[in-house]
């Protein structure tokens, strides 16, 4: 099983505190034939990612992948990572394909700016991935292309997958204050909203 944590800053930290300085992105478990349960950490402040087995607490690989890796996303049938680089203060960020076995990055494609908490499909074939520009940008992980983009307002920030369905809920930051619903099965259209704006 692999599981998967983002990382803002790298620092000595306590169980305590554990959820005030990252957030967690906890998958599905994940079978691997060649590993035990494993943690991912992306390092959104270096260039780095630190992968870790669970049951022991080794250090198993340190994988440099560029700068800032922040969001990171996989589903338990994949053989394959998902990694969005933020790039800062360069015009684009990129998306990094990495394999769960070997770590070996396979592919990137360049998308928009500042990319941060993405996700992928239960069928492993779209990733969202919310970016600065105001978009978030969807790629088909077959043909490893850009296949559309869904403004929502705000600063696009966080993306959930259902585990079950189709559907994909966005999450920007600032008005309008709602989570856009969108159905990857019918050209990732926005099918409703949930508003937020009273929290």
């Amino acid at each position: 099983m692999i599981k998967l944590l983002t990382f803002k800053n790298i620092a000595t930290i306590s169980i305590r505190i554990l959820s005030v300085i990252i957030v967690l992105i906890w998958m599905s478990p994940i079978k691997s034939a060649e590993a035990g349960e494993q943690l991912w950490q992306t390092n959104s402040k270096g260039n780095d990612i630190h992968i870790y087995d669970i049951g022991t607490g080794e250090l198993i690989q340190r994988l440099v992948v560029g700068d800032h890796p922040h969001g990171i996303a996989t589903t338990a049938a994949s053989d394959t990572i998902f990694v969005s680089l933020e790039r800062n203060g360069q015009p684009n960020g990129s998306l990094l394909w990495i394999d769960k076995k070997t770590f070996e990055i396979k592919h990137q494609i360049e998308i928009g700016p500042e990319p941060h908490a993405i996700a992928i499909t239960p069928d492993d074939r779209w990733v969202y991935v919310p970016c600065r520009d105001g978009k978030y940008w969807v790629i088909d992980s077959e043909q490893r292309q850009v296949v559309a983009h869904i403004e929502t307002g705000g600063r696009p920030h966080n993306t959930t997958a259902s585990p079950t369905d189709s559907r994909v809920y966005l999450s920007p930051m600032g008005a309008p204050k709602a989570v856009s619903i969108v159905d990857s099965n019918i050209g990732h259209k926005v099918v409703g909203t949930i508003s937020f704006s009273a929290s």
